[in-house]
C-alpha cells in the first residue's frame, strides 16, 4: 500500500521548508503553511522566481511569531502583528489581500538579505484567499499565501523517473526540495498520482484539483540560492510532461475536505 513518506510545511512563502512528522489540515489548508509573505515596495509578492536568494532564507514558527535566519545575516525573532498593526493591501497572482505588516525591523533585515526594499506581512489565521474559480465547494475552502491550493503532493515513482531521465543525460539528480511539496507518497508507479480524482490520506480526504505547473523555482538550489545554468530539471520536464498550453507539470494540487491530521506512515488510498 502507498504510504506518506515525508511531510513539509512552508511558514514563509518561498523560504525553505520544514520537515514535519504530522500536518494539521482543514478547509483553509495546512496549518502554519504560507501565512507569511515578503512583498516589494509596490506591495507585490516576492518569490524565488524573481529572487533565487530567498532559498537561503529559513523561517521557523514559534510561540507568538516567527524566527527568520539566513547565512551572513543572522537570526531575527518577529512577533506576529496584532490587530493594531498597520494593514497592507498586498498583491498576489492578481488578487488584492489585506495583510498585517510585521514591522520596520523585519523589513530592514529582509532588505539587507535580499538587496532590495521589501517588507514582511502576515495573514491572520481567520483570513484567506478564495481558491481558483471552479475549485471551491464551500465558502470555508480558502487558501493563505500558497499559489492556489491547499496541498502539493508528489509521488516517489514520478520523482524517480525524472532523476532517471536526468542521469541518462549526464545531469546530476535533483533533491525533492526543488519541488517544495507538502506530501511525498512512497510506493507509487511513475505518474500514478496523475490519475487520481480523490484520495484518502490517513483519515483525511482530499480532492485532486489539477497538476502543478512548474516554473523557474525548480531550477534553484535550495541551499545556495543559485539557479542551474541549464535550467534543470525544468528543461527535462518540458521534454515529456507538458500540458496543452506548454506548461511543465510535476506533482498534484489537492483541496482538503474536512479536517484532520496527516502523519508520516499514513496509508494513501485513491478513491477514484
Amino acid at each position: 500500500m502507498a504510504k506518506v513518506a515525508g511531510l513539509w510545511v512552508y511558514p514563509l512563502k518561498s523560504a525553505r521548508g520544514i520537515a514535519r512528522k504530522a500536518l494539521t489540515v482543514d478547509p483553509a489548508g495546512v496549518r502554519s503553511d504560507r501565512r507569511w509573505m515578503v512583498v516589494d515596495a509596490g506591495r507585490h509578492f516576492l518569490t524565488q522566481r524573481q529572487l533565487p536568494a530567498m532559498a537561503r532564507l529559513s523561517a521557523r514558527p514559534d510561540a507568538g511569531g516567527i524566527v527568520l535566519s539566513a547565512p551572513d545575516v543572522g537570526t531575527l525573532e518577529v512577533a506576529a502583528p496584532g490587530a493594531g498593526a498597520p494593514v497592507r493591501r498586498v498583491q498576489i497572482w492578481g488578487q488584492e489581500v489585506e495583510a498585517r505588516a510585521a514591522g520596520d525591523g523585519a523589513a530592514a533585515w529582509l532588505t539587507k538579505l535580499l538587496g532590495r526594499p521589501c517588507e514582511l506581512v502576515c495573514l491572520p489565521d481567520d483570513k484567506g484567499r478564495p481558491l481558483p474559480p471552479g475549485y471551491a465547494r464551500s465558502d470555508e475552502e480558502a487558501v493563505g499565501f500558497a499559489d492556489a491550493f491547499h496541498v502539493l503532493l508528489v509521488g516517489d515513482g514520478t520523482f524517480a523517473e525524472l532523476n532517471g531521465r536526468l542521469a541518462a543525460k549526464g545531469v546530476a539528480p535533483v533533491p525533492l526540495d526543488r519541488f517544495r511539496p507538502n506530501i511525498l507518497v512512497a510506493g507509487l508507479a511513475p505518474a500514478q498520482e496523475d490519475r487520481w480524482q480523490r484520495v484518502a490520506i490517513g483519515g483525511v480526504v482530499c480532492r485532486v484539483a489539477k497538476p502543478c505547473e512548474r516554473c523557474l523555482v525548480t531550477t534553484v538550489d535550495q541551499h545556495s540560492g543559485v539557479r542551474h545554468p541549464d535550467r534543470e530539471p525544468l528543461k527535462t520536464l518540458q521534454e515529456y510532461r507538458l500540458d496543452a498550453q506548454g506548461n511543465a507539470l510535476f506533482g498534484q494540487n489537492l483541496v482538503v475536505e474536512g479536517s484532520g491530521v496527516i502523519r508520516v506512515g499514513d496509508g494513501v488510498e485513491p478513491l477514484g
